[in-house]
């Protein structure tokens, strides 16, 4: 566990990350338990991500497709985890604080504390122009298993939901049905992992995938709600449309929260 206050830059380690439908997801899960009998741990996940402000260089949206700020909550802990995500490939680095949640008004100056535990958060916040952007959250199951060559994880997230944080008097969330798998190794694919990529022919995402699910699943729900709108001011000039997430098939549910 992490300490409060200690700025954590975790070794690098690879991830491979891969989307996939719920009953492909049950059937590994399954799997997953018999080759890695140590049990596993279950958490509820709430990440806050930060992007660029509106009118700033499109060039500095690129932030966000490799390097991604987060204030990451999970279950109902008090402590937060400021965190620091960044993509080499399939190489994964982690540098991370954890603060009391009542802290976060840090993140709200225009200077940064040089005394606040959190100031190297609060310096790439104000250095990109960040602001909270968009919320993900969703349950994740967990696996540990140690080998030679150092600790491996998976784990499963289920339950996706997301929305934008720029919209609160009109906020939309959207479900995405998608389940994200992680596998997270310090050298080479163990045999553990291997099995579970032939067992089910799975390929590799995108490391952001979960960002790109998320983003793609708000603007359809955008779409739908304006023509849900068109639909009640205008019902016989209206059509039905389906779609379809990236053209992959992948099944996109959208609700409207007040």
């Amino acid at each position: 566990m992490l300490l409060r206050g200690t700025a954590l830059k975790s070794t690098p380690q690879f991830q491979w990350v891969f989307a996939l439908d719920r009953p492909t997801a049950d059937a590994l899960a399954d799997s997953a338990s018999r080759q890695m009998p140590a049990g596993t741990h279950r958490q509820h996940v709430s990440d806050c991500y930060y992007e660029p402000a509106e009118g700033t260089q499109r060039a500095k949206a690129k932030l966000s497709r490799r390097r991604q700020l987060r204030v990451r909550r999970v279950d109902r802990c008090w402590d937060v985890s400021l965190e620091h995500v960044s993509w080499d490939g399939e190489l994964r680095s982690l540098r991370q604080t954890t603060v009391p949640s009542n802290e976060l008004v840090c993140l709200d100056a225009s200077n940064i504390d040089p005394a606040w535990r959190g100031k190297w958060f609060h310096k790439k916040q104000l250095k990109h122009d960040l602001v909270p952007s968009l919320e993900t959250c969703f349950d994740r199951t967990t696996w540990k298993h140690r080998t030679l060559d150092g600790e491996i994880r998976l784990t499963i997230d289920r339950e996706l939901h997301a929305s934008r944080i720029q919209t609160p008097s009109n906020r939309q969330t959207a479900c995405v049905p998608t389940i994200l798998v992680r596998m997270n190794f310090a050298v080479s694919l163990p045999a553990t992992f291997k099995t579970l990529v032939y067992e089910f022919a799975l390929l590799p995402e995108q490391p952001t995938v979960l960002f790109d699910l998320a983003n793609a699943a708000l603007a359809k729900a955008s779409i739908d709600a304006t023509q849900a709108d068109a639909t009640i001011a205008d019902p016989l000039n209206s059509t039905k449309t389906t779609s379809t997430l990236f053209g992959s098939g992948r099944e996109v549910t959208t609700c409207q929260v007040g």
